[in-house]
Parts: structure tokens; C-alpha cells; sequence
């Protein structure tokens, strides 16, 4: 993408001649007419084709008017040079110096701020969809593509969610048991989603993204019209847990116990660890986004886990899929020329205070405001989220 340039063509054709054969059919050439010069042709060629535009537009042998900058230089309003289109704006702002911080102007550091605070804010109230807000803000509102957003992210989750395995752990909500055996299928999960994420392409990803963030604001919406407003406190579930305990413990004084549902009823082993480990990673490596609004509904109802520890052994898988994501991101998108490692690294070092804080600020939240408001708040969120993707494709 070139802004505020003009290039000249013969340069274009041979530096895409590396990638693509043009078809070329036989034309003579046009003869100069009488009482001009005749000017030069470069032909174009895959091997030497920078020589070969240096040459044209600043070499010994140059062609007037070809390679200068239309936007700036000793151009005035009534001393035009040729070549130049008219109406053309004489100041381009993309290329004008001003105050940067790691080569982004104090506008896109401020605006990033913002979004990884509110995207840590919806993920701190609701425990999931601030990757959804951070992603889609990315490509919504900066115009990232999903080479750059996926490193950022990752990098973000290592931070965010380490942070919030080491309190989890400490808190002893951490079940390492039933955690380890799903951490390789959600590593191996983050890597395919990144080459499936990478060969779809951004267009479908962002339509993909619109209808997951579609899919919560309904699900949102259906636990708000439920008669407790989808209200599930960690005192509610203790109490019955508490209670189907007691109810096992008697079923055993009486000699009538019988074995205890288990969601999918799948019996312990890869492929239980596959069904719980695998989606969480594959979706993270696709949207970019943590994957923690998938695996907690999977630890909850496949894997009969209460919501304190789901959430908990949530944050190690996200944590370590996250780490797997950001080597395999920084690794082939180095290698492939896609990504300078110093842009993903300036990014995720001003969105990780905004997040950390950001969640925070949504824990507390969560602590205060009624579950309807909350749920109200992030239903209407998603719902913009949605329409803005499936819109804008």
C-alpha cells in the first residue's frame, strides 16, 4: 500500500513479476513523435528490478518526473511540477513528522489504551469477551490486520492471564489434576487455528468474529429473560454443591447410591482431554481472541466443574496456549516478512496496563451492579460488535 507516492508502473510490474507471470502479447513499439526525446524503457525483470527503478528515479539516467514525491517538496500552488495530479493536497499527514512513541503517533497510543481498558473491563465484569472487544477494535477502529493483531493478543494473554493463574493458584481454585492433560491439546489447538486463521484470511475472520460476538449477545440475552436474570454467585453454587454431596453421603447410608451423571458421560482420557482442551486453542489461533468464553462453558458442563474452578483452570489453559500463540506468531510471521518483531512487542506493552487495570475495574464492578445491568451491558456490546463486523465486510 503506497499513500501520498506515485511509483512509477515499469517498477510496480517487475517487482510483482516475482510473484505473478503476466501474460505479455507482441506490440510494436510506439514511435516518439517529431521534436521529442525519446525516452527510456525498462523492461521488466524479476532478478535485478531494483537497479533497474533506481536507475529511472534518481540514477545518471532518469526519467524527468518519475519517482518525486507529489505530496511534498518545493511545490507551490502556482509552480507545479509534472506530473502531478491536480487537486493533490500539498501537506500528507502520514509521512509528516510529529510526537511518536515507538513510531505511533500519541493519538493511536491513547485510543489503544483505551480499548485494552475497555476490553479489560467487559472481560473482568463477565469473565469472557474482552478478547472479542480488543480484536475487533483492532481491525475496526486501527485497521490492523490479523498478522500483527494475533501477536499482540497472545502476548497481552500471557501477561493478563499468568497473573491471574498465579491468584487463582495461590487461592488453591486451580485443579492441576484435571488442567495438565488438557494443556498439550490447547497448545496444539492455538497453532492449526493460527494457519487455518492465517489461509482464510481476514475478511472471513472478521465475519467469523461478528457472528461469535452475535452468538453471546444472544446468549446474554436469554439468561437476562431467565427468572433470576441468569444469576449464578459463587454462594449459590457452593450451596449446591454442598447440597448434592450430602445427598450422595445419605444415598450411600442407605445402600441406593448410584453412580453421578458427567455431562457428555465421556469416560477419562485423550479423548475427554480433546473435547475440553482442543476447542478453546483452535478458536484463539482463528479470532485471536483468549478462549476462555469457550473453555469455561466446556469445564462447567462437560467436565462438572464449578464455576470458581472452571474459571480458574481456564486461565492456565489460556495462559499456556497463549505462550505457544506468541512463539508461533513471532516465528513464522518473522520469518515470512509479515511482522517486524518490534511492532507487536511496542502494541502488547501499551495495552497490558490498560487490560490489567481494566480488569480490575470489572471485578469490582461485578461486585456491585446487579447481574441483569452487567449482562445488559455486555449483550449490548456484543451486539454492536456483531453488527459492526457484518457490516463492514
Amino acid at each position: 500500500k503506497v499513500e501520498g507516492f506515485t511509483v512509477p508502473a515499469q517498477v510496480i510490474v517487475s517487482h510483482l513479476q516475482d510473484v505473478v507471470r503476466f501474460k505479455k502479447g507482441a506490440a510494436a513499439p510506439a514511435a516518439a513523435a517529431p521534436g521529442q526525446p525519446q525516452t527510456q524503457t525498462v523492461a521488466a525483470g524479476s532478478s535485478n528490478w531494483w537497479s533497474k527503478a533506481r536507475a529511472v528515479v534518481g540514477g545518471p539516467t532518469a526519467i524527468p518526473g518519475m519517482g518525486m514525491n507529489v505530496v511534498q517538496g518545493n511545490v507551490t500552488a502556482g509552480n507545479a511540477s509534472p506530473g502531478i495530479p491536480s487537486g493533490m493536497p500539498f501537506i500528507d499527514t502520514d509521512h509528516v513528522g510529529g510526537a511518536k512513541i515507538g513510531g505511533y503517533s500519541i493519538a493511536d497510543i491513547l485510543g489503544l489504551v483505551m480499548l485494552a481498558l475497555a476490553a479489560g473491563v467487559t472481560g473482568g465484569m463477565m469473565t469472557m469477551g474482552g478478547g472479542v472487544l480488543q480484536v475487533a477494535g483492532m481491525m475496526v477502529f486501527f485497521g490492523y490486520g490479523m498478522y500483527l493483531i494475533r501477536p499482540v493478543v497472545f502476548l497481552t494473554n500471557v501477561v493478563v492471564y499468568g497473573a491471574a493463574s498465579l491468584r487463582n493458584d495461590k487461592a488453591q481454585l486451580v485443579q492441576w489434576d484435571k488442567v495438565k492433560p488438557l494443556i498439550p491439546w490447547g497448545v496444539g489447538g492455538v497453532v492449526l487455528g493460527y494457519f487455518i486463521g492465517n489461509a482464510i484470511g481476514d475478511s472471513v475472520v472478521g465475519i467469523l468474529l461478528g457472528l461469535f460476538a452475535l452468538i453471546m449477545a444472544g446468549k446474554a440475552v436469554l439468561e437476562i429473560l431467565q427468572p433470576n436474570g441468569g444469576e449464578e454467585t459463587a454462594e449459590s453454587i457452593s450451596a449446591a454443591e454442598a447440597e448434592d454431596e450430602m445427598d450422595e453421603l445419605m444415598a450411600l447410608a442407605d445402600g441406593t447410591a448410584r453412580p453421578k451423571p458427567s455431562g457428555l458421560a465421556l469416560p477419562e482420557g485423550p479423548a475427554r482431554s480433546a473435547v475440553l482442551g482442543l476447542p478453546m486453542g483452535l478458536f484463539s489461533g482463528i479470532l485471536g481472541i483468549s478462549g476462555g468464553v469457550i473453555e469455561v462453558p466446556l469445564q462447567r458442563y462437560v467436565g462438572r466443574i464449578s464455576l470458581q474452578n472452571a474459571i480458574a483452570n481456564s486461565s492456565v489453559l489460556v495462559f499456556w496456549a497463549s505462550v505457544a500463540g506468541s512463539v508461533v506468531a513471532f516465528l513464522h510471521g518473522s520469518s515470512t516478512g509479515l511482522i517486524h518483531w518490534e511492532a507487536p512487542v511496542t502494541l502488547a506493552l501499551v495495552m497490558i496496563p490498560g487490560a490489567y487495570v481494566g480488569g480490575i475495574i470489572g471485578a469490582r464492578l461485578m461486585r456491585v451492579l446487579p447481574v441483569r445491568v452487567l449482562k445488559g451491558v455486555y449483550a449490548a456490546t456484543m451486539a454492536a460488535i456483531a453488527l459492526k463486523m457484518l457490516t463492514s465486510v
